[in-house]
């Protein structure tokens, strides 16, 4: 799905990058950490410069793509901070998922795997 949706790609791109920086900074890699940091952050840049152009065109853009970059963006920012930099994401996913229960799902394992990550991400503890 990544070669059809760049915005999928740069989002998985910016989580990967991020996990691999947390590996590292926490000893388990020995890999210099600098670089993941800078690929981080220009993979979700260009998610984040992304996003608005597909949340314009829902028909062109599949909604379960959108869904789960906004998830992947929401667990970018926990990767990075943890901090609450994650909540306008969720909210954005949520907003998201509330369009697309009346769209054609891409894939419909797709959807219940992003859903499920939604509810469980909102879910009280």
């Amino acid at each position: 799905m990544t070669h059809a949706h760049p915005l999928l790609y740069q989002v998985i791109i910016a989580a990967s990058a991020a996990h691999m920086h947390n590996q590292v900074t926490a000893g388990l890699s020995s890999e210099p950490s600098g670089p993941l940091l800078v690929d981080c952050l220009i993979a979700k840049q260009k998610a984040l410069q992304m996003m608005p152009h597909a949340l314009q065109s829902i028909e062109s853009i599949p909604a379960d793509v959108m869904l789960a970059a906004a998830m992947f963006l929401v667990n970018v920012e926990l990767l990075e901070s943890g901090l609450h930099g994650w909540k306008p994401h969720l909210e954005g996913a949520g907003r998201i998922l509330s369009l697309i229960h009346s769209l054609p799902a891409l894939d419909e394992s797709l959807r219940d795997y992003v859903t499920a990550d939604y509810l469980v991400s909102v879910a009280p503890a």
